[in-house]
C-alpha cells in the first residue's frame, strides 16, 4: 500500500491525475557508486582550476561517447596560444570555447554543441581590448590578454567567430558598454540555466551511449526535481523554481504545486512547462557583488545576444523584432548567421591557417581541435529562433529553419 498522509494537495492531485511512476536501473548499487565517482573525476578540473591531461582524455572519451557530431574532439597538432593579432579582432566578435571538464562537457552534450561558452570582444575608451562575459560567479569584463592567458593555463580551446560586417557596422560601443556597465557583477544565470536549453517536452534529454534508445525524459526530471526539493529547496529554487514559476505565472510555488497549477489553469501536460519559451522580460531574485538583488539572469549566451542587441547590432534584421535572447544557448549562438564568412576559412589571419590549417574558425588557443559544428551560421535570423529546437543525441538533428 502507498502511504499518502504526507503529501500536500498537489502531490495528490499529481499522483491522482498521472498514477505511480516506478524507475528501475539496471546496474547495482555498487555500480552506481562507481559511476558516480567517474563522474566526480571529470569535474576535478573546474573544482581545483588547474590543467590535467589525464582527466582532459577521459573528458573527450565522455563527449565522443555521448555524441557524433564531426568532426569527434582529438589532440590538437600544436596546442597553446595561437599568437593572433588584436588588430585582426573587432567590437562585438565573439568568442567561442570548449573546456574539457565535466562541466563543460555536460552543457556540449545537453545543448548539442561543441562550445559549451561563449563570450564577446569590445574595446574600451583607451582602447584596451576586453573579453565580456557570464560566468561563475558573477558578470564581468576582463583585459583580453589577461583573459587568454587563463583559459591556455586551464588547457581551454578558443575559436574566434567574426561578427558579420553589416551588423559591426550596426555596432554602438557606447551602448554596448552602458549595457555592461548596468549588469556586470550580477550572478551568473543559473536560475534559467536548465530550463533555457529545453525546448521541447521530451527531445531535448540526452540518449545513453551504446545502442541510444535509452534517453531520459520528463518523468526523469519531474521525480528528480521533487526528490531534489525535499533534500535542499534552496538547490531546486536556485536551478529550475523561480524559472517554473514564471511558466505559470506564480511566485514562490514547490514543484509539484507548479505542475498542477500548469496543468489546471493553462493546460499543460507531461513537459510542457519546461518547453515555455524564457521571456527576457523575466527577473529574478539573485545578487549583484554578491548582495541580494533583483535582476536579469544571464547565462553566458544570453548575454552575448543582449550585448549585441543593446549595441543595435540586430537594427534592420528580423531578430529587431523581439527575439528572447535568454532563450539562446551556446548552439543558437553558432548556428545563427551572425558571423561573417569572409573571415573565415582562408580569410583568416595567416597564423591561424598555419597552425590549424583544417579549422574554418581561427583558434585562439587551445589543446584539442576544437570545430564549430556543420550547422554554424547556417540559421536565419528569426525574432522566435531558439524557442522550439528539439534535437536528441547522439546526432542532433535539426531543422536550422524551423527552430
Amino acid at each position: 500500500s502507498l502511504d499518502v498522509r504526507d503529501f500536500g494537495i498537489a502531490q495528490a492531485w499529481l499522483l491522482q491525475n498521472y498514477g505511480v511512476r516506478m524507475h528501475t536501473q539496471n546496474v547495482t548499487g555498487l555500480g552506481i557508486v562507481a559511476s558516480l565517482l567517474d563522474t566526480f573525476v571529470l569535474f576535478l578540473p573546474r573544482i581545483d582550476g588547474h590543467y590535467n591531461a589525464a582527466i582532459e582524455a577521459q573528458n573527450m572519451q565522455y563527449y565522443n561517447g555521448f555524441t557524433k557530431l564531426q568532426p569527434p574532439v582529438a589532440y590538437r597538432a600544436n596546442p597553446g596560444l595561437t599568437g593572433v593579432s588584436e588588430a585582426d579582432i573587432y567590437d562585438g566578435d565573439a568568442l567561442f570555447v570548449s573546456n574539457m571538464d565535466g562541466m563543460g562537457r555536460t552543457i556540449g552534450i545537453g545543448q548539442g554543441g561543441t562550445p559549451n561558452h561563449v563570450a564577446i570582444f569590445i574595446r574600451d575608451d583607451a582602447g584596451v581590448l576586453h573579453v565580456c562575459e557570464a560566468t561563475d560567479p558573477n558578470l564581468t569584463c576582463t583585459p583580453y590578454q589577461e583573459w587568454i592567458g587563463g583559459q591556455n593555463a586551464i588547457g581551454g580551446d578558443v575559436v574566434l567567430a567574426p561578427l558579420r560586417a553589416d551588423l559591426r557596422a550596426n555596432f554602438n560601443r557606447t551602448a554596448a558598454w552602458a549595457f555592461l556597465n548596468s549588469t556586470v557583477g550580477y550572478s551568473y544565470g543559473y536560475f534559467n540555466f536548465l530550463l533555457g536549453w529545453v525546448d521541447t517536452a521530451n527531445d531535448n534529454y540526452p540518449c545513453l551511449p551504446g545502442d541510444y534508445t535509452r534517453c531520459i525524459v520528463w518523468e526523469h526530471a519531474e521525480y528528480l526535481l521533487q526528490f531534489l526539493e525535499r533534500l535542499s529547496p534552496a538547490i531546486v529554487t536556485k536551478f529550475a523554481g523561480q524559472a517554473l514559476n514564471h511558466r505559470v505565472n506564480a511566485t514562490g510555488l514547490p514543484v509539484a504545486d507548479v505542475l498542477m497549477r500548469g496543468a489546471t489553469v493553462f493546460g499543460y501536460t507531461g513537459g510542457d512547462v519546461t518547453a515555455v519559451p524564457e521571456q527576457d522580460a523575466w527577473v529574478y531574485n539573485t545578487t549583484r557583488y554578491g548582495k541580494p538583488a533583483v535582476g536579469l539572469s544571464n547565462v553566458c549566451s544570453t548575454y552575448v545576444c543582449n550585448v549585441l542587441r543593446h549595441a543595435g547590432a540586430f537594427a534592420g534584421t528580423a531578430l529587431a523584432a523581439g527575439v528572447q535572447c535568454t532563450e539562446q544557448t551556446p548552439w543558437n549562438m553558432e548556428a545563427l548567421q551572425l558571423w561573417d564568412a569572409s573571415r573565415m576559412g582562408a580569410g583568416r589571419p595567416a597564423v591561424c591557417q598555419q597552425r590549424d590549417p583544417g579549422n574554418a574558425n581561427c583558434v585562439l588557443c587551445g589543446h584539442t581541435t576544437f570545430h564549430l559544428g556543420p550547422d554554424s551560421n547556417s540559421k536565419p535570423l528569426a525574432a522566435w529562433t531558439g524557442e522550439r529546437c528539439g534535437g536528441r543525441g547522439p546526432w542532433y538533428q535539426r531543422n536550422v529553419t524551423s527552430c
